[in-house]
């Protein structure tokens, strides 16, 4: 296995536990807190609707070899790890267990995406 294909299988990989962890969310399985104003945060449609997406990234890891959608999984990760920590307020803890490995797991798939796109750039990955 070449070096490319080995970091998109680990992004890839990570962005699989991310998924898993939230359709366990959304299954109501992992408690990771509550609203801040009392009201349903909507739990099982935000961990359905993420846990999708990170299958989503997952398969396009593992079949697209795409700077543009390298970068395009760079930017998703991103905007949900601001988004996290943005959100922190509204919500009881403020950060949680499970959201933080969640985050690792997008650290890791944006570390892996930025190593992808600055490699591929200096000419250090093969195509």
């Amino acid at each position: 296995m070449d070096r490319t294909r080995a970091i998109r299988t680990g992004a890839a990989g990570a962005a699989l536990v991310a998924a898993a962890l939230y359709f366990l969310i959304a299954a109501g399985v992992l408690d990771i807190g509550e609203s801040t104003n009392g009201e349903d945060p909507g739990l099982f449609e935000f961990g359905a609707f993420m846990g999708v997406i990170f299958v989503g990234v997952a398969l396009a890891l593992l079949q697209v070899r795409s700077r543009l959608v390298w970068a395009g999984v760079a930017i998703l990760q991103v905007i949900v790890l601001v988004g996290y920590v943005a959100a922190a307020q509204i919500r009881i803890p403020a950060f949680e267990a499970w959201g933080l490995l969640i985050k690792a797991c997008q650290l890791a798939i944006l570390g892996a995406v930025g190593y992808l796109l600055l490699a591929r750039r200096s000419g250090e990955l093969r195509r």
